[in-house]
């Protein structure tokens, strides 16, 4: 069996046996929402319930979590970087001169 399918397997004894436990895929909905602590109480205790409960998606949070981190301490803003203006005048020209 490998190891997805024994994840798997895992979340589903888990949601029979913990009933209103979230599945692996609404804790990856609500991961934004739990890092930016924009989740009502009920939810947040469900999301956390599911993270303390599933070592897949524990590691996942982790990870996460690492990439926030690198992404805000880079100093750069998280948005798309802006164009250098010769580089979009150029596509411009480029684009001009393939409709001539």
């Amino acid at each position: 069996m490998s190891l997805k399918n024994l994840y798997l397997r895992l979340g589903h004894l888990m949601e029979k046996a913990v009933p209103g436990l979230i599945t692996c895929a609404e804790a990856d909905v609500f991961i934004d929402d739990y890092l930016d602590d924009r989740l009502e109480p009920k939810s947040r205790r469900r999301f956390e319930r599911h993270i303390n409960m599933c070592p897949p998606c524990r590691s996942y949070l982790t990870a996460y979590r690492r990439s926030v981190a690198l992404s805000k301490s880079s100093g750069e803003d998280a948005a798309a970087p802006k164009m250098p203006e010769e580089l979009l005048q150029a596509i411009l020209a480029a684009r001009d001169r393939s409709h001539d």
